[in-house]
């Protein structure tokens, strides 16, 4: 857990105004269909900070920052992903290329992706 909860001048000058504004859409988007449990902690090796939503112990998803990039990650336990290998069909072609090279558990998958600022 971080001792400080980084503020929104931190985070626009760690990823930039259009990935914090990405960031809070996505925060909006889940706080407006679900009830979690929010947490911050620091990002590991690769990341500076990761905000997780989590229900009952578990993650469900969470945001991570680092400089001049978020990432958004979907843990989709067995039943989830059960659910969609059964319909991929009907997802983008782009979510399918996404999944396919996502981390695969023995009963769950990890969805991952990142946005960043191209500086050239």
């Amino acid at each position: 857990m971080l001792d400080m909860i980084p503020d929104e001048k931190q985070m626009t000058t760690l990823v930039g105004k259009s990935l914090y504004e990405l960031w809070n859409q996505l925060c909006t988007c889940i706080d407006e269909k679900y009830n979690m449990e929010r947490l911050w902690d620091k990002g590991g090796k690769a990341w500076t900070y990761e905000y997780k939503y989590r229900r009952g112990g578990k993650t469900l998803c969470a945001l991570y920052a680092k400089e001049r990039c978020i990432g958004f990650m979907i843990i989709l336990g067995k039943n989830e992903r059960l659910k969609f290998e059964k319909d991929r069909e009907s997802y983008s072609d782009e979510i399918q290329r996404i999944c396919n090279f996502c981390h695969q558990f023995a009963t769950k998958r990890h969805i991952f992706v990142d946005f960043a600022i191209n500086l050239f």
